[in-house]
């Protein structure tokens, strides 16, 4: 797995994994304050209220995916960076406020744990087709697109985060 140790990939490494991405996503969440939420960043990147509706939509599709998958051996998985979904839950965010982006994130990840306890070593190996990569096996799938993703995404909360506490975007609540 990608971001993690060179362990062999089993499921239950994919859960343990995962669930590590999500008590850092957790933490990182709970750092935010309303005050840096909508905050737009200098560098060009999504708000904080953007990513956190992003990580919790993605979560969730990919859940998704991951039934499909444990459902039938192949079938479509994955999707390109203009999925209609996706950019909907970004535009969203602006209007949401820090309360039901966290509790939202809280859930997402909650039902893409649930669905990997369904997942076992035997799955790994399915293979799939992803609608942007071509065919891979369920193992590649959920490295790039699942445990990938989260690290991509904890590294740019983190980032938006200290840029804005050394700006002094820090509020206090």
């Amino acid at each position: 797995m990608s971001g993690s140790t060179d362990q062999p990939l089993t499921a239950a490494a994919v859960r343990a994994r995962n669930a590590e991405l999500d008590d850092e996503l957790a933490r990182l969440a709970a750092r935010v304050t309303p005050g840096q939420l909508h905050v737009a960043s200098e560098a060009g990147e999504w708000t904080l209220a953007e990513t956190l509706a992003h990580v919790a939509e993605f979560a969730r599709y990919f859940a998704g995916d991951l039934a499909r998958q444990l459902g039938t051996d192949g079938g479509d998985v994955g999707r390109t960076h203009d999925h209609p979904r996706r950019n909907q839950a970004i535009a969203a965010a602006a209007g949401r406020d820090l309360a039901e982006l966290r509790g939202d994130l809280n859930l997402a990840l909650d039902e893409l744990a649930k669905m990997l306890e369904s997942l076992h070593d035997e799955h790994l190996g399915r293979i799939g087709n992803n609608r942007k990569y071509g065919p891979e096996t369920l193992a590649v799938f959920l490295d790039r697109y699942v445990l990938d993703h989260k690290v991509a995404h904890i590294d740019q909360l983190r980032r938006t985060l200290d840029r804005q506490d050394l700006s002094g975007l820090v509020a206090y609540t």
